[in-house]
C-alpha cells in the first residue's frame, strides 16, 4: 500500500505508471515546485479533492503494486559462476517498488506432489522493462534444479510484486551493509535512484563480487 505521506515527486519516481491516474483525477501540475515537498494527500486536498474521491484514487494507485499472477519469459541468462545465475525476465503490465520480491514456479514442476514455489528479490531498477533476479544455485534445492535448466525463451509462473516494508525514498540517503546474494534487493534500490550511495558489501573472495559494475 502506498504511504499517503509520500510526495508526488517520490510517487512518480517509484511508480511512474501512477502519472496517468493522477492526471485522470485532475492532478496535472505534477511538475510544480509544491509537488516536491507536499505529501500526496496535501496536494489532493489543495486541489479540492474530497475524501471519497481521494480514497478511490489511492485504490487505483495501490492496484499498480498489488500482487498479481503473470507468465514471465526468460530473456537473458548470465552464468556469473558455477552457483550464481543472473536471469532477466520479460513480462507485460508489471510494476514494482525497489526492494520488492516475487514468487516463481512452473506448473507441473512438483516435489512430493506439490508445486515448488520460491520467493526471490528483484535486483533491477523499477524504471526498466521486465525484471532481473540473482539466483543462488543449491545442488540440493528443488527449484535450483529448475533454474539451472532454464534457457532463453522458457516461461515460468510468477506472482508479485510483494513490496517490502523497507522502500527507499528519494529523500533518504542511507548506507547499505549486505552480504552475498543479499545484495539483490539493495541493487534494485540503488539502480532505481540517481544518487551516489554508500555500499558495504561482504564477500568471501573477489570471485564472489556479483555486481562489481
Amino acid at each position: 500500500m502506498v504511504d499517503e505521506k509520500i510526495t508526488i515527486v517520490e510517487l512518480l519516481e517509484e511508480i511512474p505508471e501512477s502519472r496517468e491516474i493522477l492526471s485522470k483525477y485532475g492532478l496535472h501540475c505534477v511538475g510544480c515546485m509544491a509537488s516536491r515537498f507536499e505529501t500526496l494527500k496535501e496536494g489532493c486536498m489543495a486541489h479540492g479533492m474530497d475524501e471519497e474521491t481521494y480514497n478511490k484514487m489511492m485504490k487505483e494507485i495501490d492496484s499498480l503494486t498489488k500482487p498479481q499472477d503473470f507468465i514471465v519469459e526468460v530473456s537473458s541468462i548470465e552464468e556469473f559462476s558455477s552457483d550464481i545465475r543472473i536471469i532477466k525476465f520479460s513480462v507485460e503490465g508489471f510494476s514494482f517498488l525497489p526492494g520488492a520480491y516475487v514468487l516463481l514456479w512452473q506448473e507441473g514442476y512438483l516435489s512430493e506432489g506439490k508445486v515448488v514455489k520460491r520467493a526471490y528479490s528483484i535486483a533491477s531498477s523499477n524504471k526498466e522493462k521486465g525484471f532481473e533476479v540473482c539466483f543462488k544455485i543449491d545442488p540440493l534445492g528443488m527449484f535450483s534444479k529448475k533454474v539451472n535448466s532454464l534457457q532463453v525463451g522458457d516461461k515460468l509462473n510468477m506472482k508479485g510484486p510483494f513490496n517490502a516494508h523497507f522502500v527507499l525514498k528519494p529523500s533518504q540517503d542511507p548506507a547499505f551493509i549486505v552480504a552475498g546474494t543479499g545484495i539483490a534487493p539493495v541493487m534494485s534500490m540503488i539502480r532505481s535512484r540517481d544518487l551516489e550511495t554508500t555500499l558495504i558489501y561482504s564477500i568471501k573472495t573477489e570471485k564472489n563480487y556479483i555486481y562489481e559494475k
